[in-house]
């Protein structure tokens, strides 16, 4: 039951992130791009690798310390460079914004079924 009425919503919010996704990521392999994009990446290549060789608290790092914090840990655990990480990271956690909203605003629709 709870797949027969989610199917369509589900299907299109995975078909529109899919798209987005692939338009922005696209961008690098067809212009042949081998840096992140935007203005301040730079800083938060920056802050990530202060974060994992030094740790937050020295230089403000405490402050906001999410995105640090994780990409800190993805480049420990994958081995790749904050550079590469920086390519993928923002558009899965926007990914992942959309899709917690998505959640938020259908339990508060009363998309659930009541059970806790």
């Amino acid at each position: 039951m709870f797949w027969v009425r989610w199917a369509w919503p589900i299907a299109s919010a995975a078909g529109l992130f899919l798209a987005t996704f692939l338009l922005y990521c696209l961008v690098y392999r067809v212009r042949h791009f081998s840096l992140p994009l935007g203005w301040d990446t730079p800083w938060y290549v920056w802050r990530a690798d202060f974060v994992a060789h030094v740790g937050l608290g020295p230089l403000d790092t405490g402050a906001r310390p999410g995105h640090e914090l994780l990409s800190a840990t993805l480049g420990s655990l994958t081995g790749l460079s904050q550079l590469q990480l920086q390519v993928v990271v923002p558009f899965v956690l926007v990914g992942a914004l959309a899709l917690a909203m998505g959640a938020l605003v259908a339990e508060g629709l009363g998309g659930g079924d009541g059970r806790p």
